[in-house]
């Protein structure tokens, strides 16, 4: 979890299903963030995964508003960009609107 300079919140982690306003489930478990404004309401959501496995380990802001997820996916979270074998890691700019 993070939060930026205007109070929103931001949660990272897993998931078996398909978040409200996302991209569907890719196969296995696939990476989310959810974006939640200061007075709790969801505000946005992106989720990305692969046929594989996708596990969040960590979530930033930067200064301008965009949001990282950085973890490690057992398949191809990429598409065009194989996997190398076994847990390969990724960082990915999640585009919430």
């Amino acid at each position: 979890m993070t939060f930026d300079a205007l109070g929103n919140i931001y949660l990272t982690g897993q998931t078996l299903g398909t978040l409200p306003g996302a991209t569907a489930n890719q196969g296995g478990v696939d990476v989310f963030v959810v974006k939640i404004g200061p007075s709790g309401g969801v505000l946005a959501s992106w989720q990305r995964g692969g046929a594989g496995d996708d596990m969040a380990a960590g979530i930033a802001v930067d200064a301008c508003g965009a949001v990282y997820v950085g973890g490690y996916t057992t398949g191809s979270i990429l598409t065009g960009h194989p996997t190398a074998g076994g847990r390969d890691m990724f960082l990915l700019r999640a585009d919430l609107k």
